[in-house]
């Protein structure tokens, strides 16, 4: 999607790629998206009325 509109774009699948992905990503010097995908419960249970 970020490339779409001319972004840097990276897509990290696990928790060891993240820190060099965002070094990356700033080092770049330009507007970027990082995808992070993440499991729904990860935050931790849902709450109603939140």
């Amino acid at each position: 999607m970020g490339r779409a509109f001319g972004l840097e774009s990276w897509k990290v699948n696990d928790a060891a790629s993240l820190e060099p992905t965002l070094r990356k990503a700033v080092q770049s010097g330009a507007p970027a998206l990082i995808e992070v995908p993440a499991d729904r419960d990860a935050a931790g249970p849902w709450l109603p009325g939140w």
